[in-house]
C-alpha cells in the first residue's frame, strides 16, 4: 500500500527528487537536493525519517547544522511541524527530514495510541473478574502469562511480546475465554500480517483447550484491500465489526499498515498485539513494535498500575516498576521458554541474541550442540546435503496431503534472493540434487515441486506467502495446498498466480513459518542485510535442528550488528 513495493518506492523517490530540485528556492536548492537524495535511500532502508545531524555528516564541511535546517526551512519544499503545508518534505521539531506522508501517518499513530491508552474500558463483569481470579490456580500457566492477561484485559490496547515457544498463543487462548466468559457474545477477530502466519495462528490455538477459535485471517484481507486503488475499504468510515482484535507477528507490520488498522479499528474495541522485536522489522517503513517495546522496557518488569490491577483483580503480587510512562502498563514480556527445554543449543543462542550478547551467542554455536551447528562449506551440493534427508521427504510421500505435511518441516533459508548463496542458488542445487537421483525434471512444474505463492490472487483464494506442492499421476498435474487442519484443494498449475520454487525462501519470506530442520546459507561477505535479527529469526524458526552455513567470522559480525531504524515515533510518546 502507498508505493511500499520497492519499484514502488523507487518511482517514488525519483518523483521526490525532480520536484524538489525543480520547486527549491536558488539559494536552498542543493541542501533540498541532497537532503530529499538522503531521506530517500534511508526509506528504501526502512527508516521513517532522516536525522538533520547525519546530513550534516553526510556531507562534511558543506554546512553547519543551523544553516541546514535554515536552507531547508526557507526552501519552499519543506514544512515544518507549525507550518503543515501540503509539500513533499517535512522537517520536525526534532531536526528529522520526513517525506511528508510518513510524518503525518507517524503524527496520527501516535495520537491514536494516546488516545487509546487513556481511554478507559467499561468495568470488568464479576464473570469475567470470577474467570481471572481462578486463572491464578490452573496447572501450566506462568506469572508472566497472567500479568499479559491482565494487561489485556485492563485497557483497550494492550502489546504481549515474546520469542518463539514463550507461550504467546497459548496466553491468547487463555485471554480469549476470560472475555467470553464475561461476554458470550464477544465479537472476535485474529489476523497476522501475511497467509503463512494466519494459518500458522490458527493451528498453534487448534492445539490449546480453547473452544470453537476464531479462523485468523490476513490483515489485508481482514481490512479488504482494494489494489486497484491502492487503499483499504475498512477505514474510520467503515470500521470494522469487531469487539476484539488480535494480531500475531506484529514486528511485520510497517507504520502505514499499522495506522490503517488504527483507523478501522472501533474506538470501544481491544487491540491486542503479539510479537517478537527480535525479529526482522517489517519490509516497510518503520519498526513500530520495536519502538514501543523500547519506551516500554517490559524485560524491566510492569508498572505500577498494572501491578496494582493484577493485585486488585487476580490476588498476584507481582515485582514492579514505579514509572508514569502509559505504556509500561500494557506491554508484557514473556520471557520463560517452553518450546527449547530439549534444544539447549537454539534455546542459548536465542535468548543470546535477546539479550544483545554476541559473545554468548557465538559460544553456543561453537559448543557443539546437535541442535544447533556451525559450518563453512563453500560448494552449494555440500551444503544441501546436509538437510537432502528432510529436504526430499515429501518426494517419498503416496499422496499429496503427506508430501505437504513432510515438505513443511524443513527449509533452507537464505539472506537474498540471487546471487551466490541465495534462493535460486539453492533451488538450483537441490535440483541438481534431485536430478543425480533420477527424478524427471524435464517439466518446469514436475511432480513433487514445492512451490511458495508470491503475489495475492483473490479469485483463487491464494496469498502471498502461501505454499504448495505439484503433484503429477495418471497424466493429470495439479497443485495442492491445504494440510495440518485446513481443507486439501488443488488447482490447476496454469490459474495459479505468480510463484517461485520453495526449496529455499528467504528469512523474510520465513516469518510466522515453524520446520522442524532449518538450514541458513549466508554469504561470503559482509552486507546490510546480515545482522542479528536475521540471523535470530531464521533459527528460531527451527523446532528440532538449525544448520548455520556461513564463514565464523561473518557470523560474528553479524550478530554484532543490531539494526535500528530512524524514526520518531519513541518520542512522540514519551
Amino acid at each position: 500500500m502507498n508505493d511500499t513495493s520497492i519499484d514502488g518506492q523507487m518511482q517514488f523517490a525519483k518523483r521526490l527528487g525532480d520536484f524538489c530540485r525543480q520547486h527549491a528556492t536558488e539559494r536552498s536548492k542543493d541542501a533540498v537536493s541532497k537532503a530529499a537524495e538522503l531521506v530517500i535511500m534511508n526509506l528504501l532502508s526502512g527508516h521513517t525519517c532522516t536525522l538533520l545531524d547525519s546530513l550534516c555528516e553526510q556531507y562534511p564541511g558543506l554546512w553547519k547544522k543551523d544553516e541546514v535546517r535554515a536552507l531547508l526551512q526557507s526552501s519552499g519544499v519543506v514544512a515544518t511541524t507549525e507550518n503543515t503545508a501540503p509539500l513533499p518534505l517535512t522537517l520536525s521539531n526534532s531536526d528529522r527530514v520526513y517525506v511528508t506522508r510518513l510524518f503525518r501517518a507517524e503524527q496520527r499513530l501516535a495520537a491514536s495510541l494516546r488516545e487509546r491508552l487513556a481511554k478507559p474500558l467499561p468495568a470488568l463483569t464479576e464473570a469475567s473478574q470470577n474467570a481471572l481470579r481462578a486463572l491464578k490456580d490452573q496447572p501450566g500457566i506462568n506469572e508472566g502469562q497472567l500479568v499479559a492477561i491482565a494487561a489485556a484485559v485492563r485497557a483497550s490496547f494492550c502489546v504481549i511480546t515474546g520469542g518463539p515457544g514463550t507461550g504467546k498463543t497459548t496466553t491468547v487462548s487463555h485471554l480469549l475465554e476470560t472475555l467470553r466468559l464475561g461476554s458470550p457474545d464477544l465479537r472476535i477477530a485474529l489476523a497476522a500480517p501475511t497467509g503463512k502466519a494466519s494459518s500458522r495462528l490458527g493451528e498453534a490455538l487448534a492445539l490449546t483447550n480453547l473452544a470453537n477459535p476464531p479462523k485468523p485471517t490476513t490483515l489485508h484481507r481482514l481490512l479488504e484491500y482494494l489494489p486497484d486503488e491502492d487503499r483499504f475499504r475498512r477505514d474510520r468510515k467503515r470500521q470494522l465489526a469487531v469487539d476484539v482484535l488480535i494480531i500475531d507477528e506484529s514486528s511485520m507490520i510497517d507504520l502505514e499498515l499499522l495506522l490503517a488498522l488504527f483507523d478501522a479499528l472501533p474506538a470501544d474495541a481491544r487491540l491486542v498485539l503479539l510479537g517478537d522485536p527480535g525479529q526482522l522489522a517489517s519490509v516497510g517503513t518503520g519498526q513500530v513494535l520495536a519502538d514501543l517495546c523500547r519506551i516500554a522496557m517490559p524485560h524491566e518488569g510492569p508498572g505500577r498500575e498494572l501491578a496494582a490491577f493484577c493485585r486488585a483483580n487476580i490476588g498476584l503480587e507481582i515485582t514492579h516498576r514505579e514509572v508514569d510512562q502509559p505504556l509500561a502498563n500494557v506491554i508484557v514480556s514473556l520471557r520463560q521458554n517452553y518450546r527449547f527445554d530439549k534444544q539447549p543449543g537454539i534455546g542459548s543462542f536465542a535468548s543470546a541474541v535477546a539479550d544483545n550478547n554476541a559473545a554468548l551467542a557465538m559460544a553456543a554455536l561453537r559448543h557443539g550442540h546437535l541442535d544447533l551447528q556451525l559450518k563453512e562449506l563453500p560448494d552449494p551440493q555440500e551444503v544441501v546435503a546436509l538437510i537432502k534427508e528432510h529436504l526430499l521427504a515429501s518426494f517419498a510421500a503416496d499422496s499429496p496431503a503427506a508430501a505437504l505435511i513432510a515438505m513443511d518441516r524443513s527449509r533452507i533459508l537464505c539472506a537474498t534472493r540471487k546471487g551466490p548463496c541465495s534462493v535460486e542458488a539453492a533451488n538450483r542445487a537441490v535440483e541438481h540434487l534431485l536430478r543425480q537421483q533420477k527424478h524427471n525434471l524435464r517439466e518446469p512444474n514436475y511432480h513433487g515441486r514445492p512451490i511458495l505463492i508470491t503475489q495475492n490472487d483473490h479469485t483463487q483464494g491464494l496469498y502471498n506467502g502461501n505454499l504448495g506442492i505439484i503433484w503429477r499421476k495418471n497424466d493429470q498435474c495439479l497443485a495442492y495446498f491445504g494440510g495440518k487442519g485446513e481443507p486439501l484443494r488443488a488447482v490447476l498449475p496454469q490459474r495459479l498466480p505468480a510463484h517461485e520454487t520453495a526449496f529455499a525462501m528467504t528469512v523474510h519470506k520465513s516469518q510466522g513459518s515453524e520446520f522442524d530442520h532449518v538450514l541458513l546459507w549466508l554469504p561470503d561477505r559482509l552486507s546490510p542485510l546480515l545482522d542479528a535479527t536475521l540471523i535470530y529469526t531464521a533459527v528460531t524458526r527451527a523446532k528440532l535442528c538449525a544448520i548455520i552455513v556461513g564463514k565464523e567470522s561473518i557470523v560474528g559480525s553479524a550478530l554484532r550488528a543490531q539494526p535500528d531504524r530512524n524514526s520518531g515515533l519513541a518520542e512522540l510518546l514519551c
